[in-house]
């Protein structure tokens, strides 16, 4: 009769999967013996004293195996109040402290069953990847200290969209940009998840995005590597980028020189696109754009002379 039963059993579990760039889904799937009936997952309350928490949809059956979405519905009290910022809180991504999932299901006989899963806050991938480039510049002590300052400045995404607006960029197009930044993990907002940000939220670069701007931006290898992943609206440039792509492919790896001249012509292509795209709003040198176009060109003379004062020996980022 034990094995009978046991045989017959379901263990319903959760599953946190990523539906798209910026979206996730709970799952619950049946991973026992038996068939699941009248699955519910009870709600649960982040914010105790705000009463703000989740409730679940319930599923009605699944087979050995098999698995569904569940519908999640945000609430204050036991009133909806859907967010895109909060939307995932309780997912092991975006949790910042341990919640617990109760799932209730019943097997063919009526049985009923209780399974509750802890739900810790997974490591967060920036600033892991912040801890290590910490120990890395360990022994430049002014840059370490720049990185610690600017990885806490932040700036309200309503003011960059100012600022970009300046430069022809409509708020659409800015609350694009940060939010694949976001994505990306190379900025962070104040809401301490990376979905989504809207105006009313404030930004800063993370570790991470710090390093690429100061550090990578001036690395021939890493400059060569976007070629491949950059629309190149010029037809004549991206025909001769593309031969060098083209024979990287042939040969599995290209000389230190070839890669220079491609970087030579992309950043005569970057340049001349920037002049184009300006505006009477656009400062000379003091755009993200001038300073990385500056990077490419101070890593091409130093590749050619190495004599040359490299940018690493002062920076406008590295002091406040």
């Amino acid at each position: 009769m034990r094995q009978t039963r046991i045989a017959l059993r379901p263990v319903v579990v959760p599953l946190f999967l990523p539906a798209s760039h910026t979206s996730w889904q709970l799952k619950v799937k049946n991973i026992g013996s038996g068939s699941g009936f009248n699955i519910k997952i009870r709600p649960v309350v982040i914010e105790a004293g705000f009463e703000f928490g989740y409730q679940f949809g319930q599923v009605k059956f699944l087979c050995p195996q098999d698995e569904e979405e569940v519908s999640i519905t945000q609430t204050i009290g036991d009133e909806p109040h859907q967010s895109e910022m909060t939307k995932y809180s309780f997912f092991p991504r975006y949790a910042t402290a341990e919640h617990r999932l109760v799932i209730l299901f019943e097997d063919v006989e009526g049985s009923a069953y209780r399974l509750p899963v802890n739900i810790k806050p997974a490591p967060r991938p920036a600033f892991q990847e912040g801890e290590v480039i910490l120990s890395a510049i360990e022994g430049v002590p002014h840059l370490k200290r720049c990185l610690l300052k600017r990885c806490l400045d932040g700036f309200t995404c309503q003011k960059v969209a100012r600022e970009l607006q300046r430069q022809g960029y409509v708020l659409d197009d800015t609350l694009a940009a940060l939010n694949l930044l976001l994505q990306r993990q190379l900025i962070a907002a104040d809401h301490m998840n990376f979905s989504k940000v809207e105006p009313d939220d404030s930004v800063h670069i993370t570790a991470s995005g710090f390093i690429h701007v100061r550090i990578l931006s001036a690395r021939i290898e890493y400059i060569y590597g976007v070629l491949p992943v950059t629309p190149i609206l010029d037809r004549e440039v991206a025909s001769k980028l593309a031969e060098f792509v083209r024979d990287e492919k042939l040969r599995g790896d290209l000389g230190s020189f070839q890669k220079v001249r491609a970087l030579e012509i992309f950043h005569g292509y970057l340049a001349r696109q920037r002049r184009i795209n300006a505006t009477p709003f656009s400062p000379a040198n003091e755009t993200g754009a001038a300073y990385v176009l500056n990077h490419i060109a101070e890593a091409i003379q130093y590749f050619k002379n190495v004599t040359a004062a490299a940018s690493f020996a002062g920076d406008e980022l590295d002091f406040p």
